[in-house]
């Protein structure tokens, strides 16, 4: 039989049995509850009596052996009501949920562990929802803005693991199924000792008064105490037809729904491209700042600008002509731009261009693109370079002319496309930059008019024509 814990040093015993009720019972009428009219027995608020269960006056003593009380065992249960009448004593609804998962009920003294406030956030939700995956809980105020909203449902790391093991095994067998680590169950907290399940043994009550507290959280029994009942005098009954459950607790409105994002400006899958020439280095020789055979191979617009339009998403590509410097707004223009899945083309040179290459050597690093210009001098004079990569951006592309080419070093995801025509070093590699692409070269001949007709005997119009359609 089921009377818990120490009074005054002594456990509660069967013989004491009568006593204790006539005390509870005193302690009730006099205690402040009031009348339930239509029955002519008597409610009381558990802070005003005592339990005649496992636990003795546990509604004073707010703890169980040495462990306080989680926070939400005082902020779930507002209408946690216990009737006695006679020598019969009904829990309602909010009660009996609460001797289980607060006050384990079920369960042996020895049994001594915390409840963590995941823990008992995790099994009251549970019994609201109605079983696993239960949703009823997700409107009331003690878990949206209440006890149980800011509580890591995850672990419970400030314990023993031995405490949260049996404390896991518990929450398992009073489920009938397995805990698993975060999230399961309404995430009661055994990510750092997963439940074994029904391993509890020596440590329960007695199986009867276990089933009890099994078809509370289960079934949506409430416990009733009477000790004229053959047997145990613990049972889980069907809860009064006036009990309102949980249904009293504070609601909360959903909040009205977000409005959907705007979508992301995209790029186009062909369009236009922009060369950008501010700060460049080029321009000493006729053809160096002219794309007209950029423009004639892609039959798109090719515009040589010294200011980025306001709008860079109506490009297909980008290119970026041996800049000096790049101001902290245009990289910013450039990066929405790339990330929306725009094509940018950063041209550098041969050695003597060190300070644009430095430039676009750290834009590239700021876009986390692991392409780097060497600066150093390939193919001196007029190359023609068949040391290509497989790639869709080199599909029937078989040689590429060039003259006086910086190497590219590569790193993480960067991909080679082109090799330098002594095969010594990539001199165009390639990387995917979210939803763009970023494109690094190591010679501007091979893109502008001063091409040395490599539009025209070699295939540099159908690699710029895979870049940018």
């Amino acid at each position: 039989m089921r009377f818990g814990w120490n009074l005054s040093g002594r456990r509660f015993t069967a013989g004491k049995c009568a006593l204790t009720i006539v005390v509870v019972a005193a302690g009730v009428l006099g205690g402040g509850g009031f009348a339930d009219a239509a029955s002519g027995g008597h409610w009381a608020h558990p802070a005003s009596r005592s339990h005649l269960g496992s636990v003795a006056l546990r509604g004073h003593e707010q703890r169980r052996g040495n462990h306080r009380l989680a926070p939400p065992c005082y902020s779930a249960f507002p209408q946690a009501r216990q009737k006695t009448i006679g020598r019969t004593t009904w829990d309602n609804r909010q009660e009996s949920v609460r001797q289980v998962v607060c006050y384990h009920f079920g369960l042996s003294p020895s049994a001594d562990f915390p409840a963590s406030p995941g823990m008992v956030c995790g099994l009251v939700a549970v019994a609201i929802g109605n079983g696993p995956g239960g949703t009823a809980a997700q409107k009331l105020g003690l878990f949206v803005d209440g006890a149980c909203s800011g509580v890591d449902l995850a672990s419970d790391p400030s314990e023993p693991a031995k405490y949260v093991g049996i404390a896991c095994s518990w929450a398992s067998d009073l489920l009938g199924v397995f805990v698993k680590p975060a999230g399961v169950l309404g995430s009661i907290g055994c990510a750092t000792a997963p439940a074994v399940g029904h391993a509890l043994g020596g440590l329960l009550e007695s199986k009867h008064e276990f089933d009890v507290a099994v078809d509370v959280m289960r079934h949506g029994k409430c416990i009733k105490y009477s000790p004229t009942h053959f047997g145990s005098p613990w049972l889980a009954v069907k809860c009064a037809r006036g009990d309102k459950g949980f249904s009293t607790l504070r609601q909360v409105s959903a909040p009205p729904p977000a409005p959907p994002a705007p979508p992301a400006p995209q790029v186009p899958a062909s369009g236009p491209a922009v060369v950008y020439t501010r700060d460049t280095e080029m321009g000493s020789q006729a053809g160096d700042l002219d794309f007209y055979e950029w423009e004639e191979a892609t039959a798109e617009r090719t515009e040589v600008l010294d200011v980025l339009p306001a709008n860079l998403t109506a490009y297909r590509c980008v290119i970026l002509l041996v800049n000096e410097s790049l101001e902290a707004q245009v990289e910013t223009a450039l990066a929405g731009y790339l990330h929306a899945g725009g094509t940018i083309v950063a041209i550098g040179e041969h050695e003597g261009f060190d300070e644009a290459d430095a430039t676009l050597n750290r834009f590239a690093s700021s876009l986390g693109v692991g392409l780097a210009l060497n600066g150093d001098e390939l193919d001196y004079g007029e190359q023609v370079t068949t040391n290509l990569f497989s790639d869709p951006l080199t599909a029937g592309v078989a040689e590429i002319g060039d003259n006086w080419v910086s190497g590219l070093s590569l790193s993480g995801t960067a991909q080679p496309l082109v090799a330098s025509a002594e095969g010594s070093e990539p001199i165009i590699g390639t990387q995917v930059v979210g939803s763009g692409r970023f494109v690094m070269a190591g010679d501007s001949n091979m893109f502008s008019d001063n091409s040395y007709n490599s539009y025209l005997f070699q295939d540099n119009g159908r690699f710029v024509r895979n870049l940018c359609p």
